[in-house]
């Protein structure tokens, strides 16, 4: 659960809205990992940590 407080606090600090969860995850992916500001690995951990799937 850190995980979604921090992404959460990310978004909020660049000003970028979400709605639920699953928001945030699809915001994240968008604005951070497409971008580049974040790695797609990263991205990938940080999806992965907050489903509950680590296959």
């Amino acid at each position: 659960m850190p995980f979604v407080y921090m992404a959460s606090a990310l978004l909020l600090k660049n000003k970028i809205p979400a709605q639920s969860h699953n928001g945030v995850v699809g915001q994240i992916g968008l604005y951070f990992v497409t971008t580049g500001r974040l790695s797609k690995e990263n991205g990938r951990l940080y999806s992965r940590s907050t489903s509950g799937s680590f296959s």
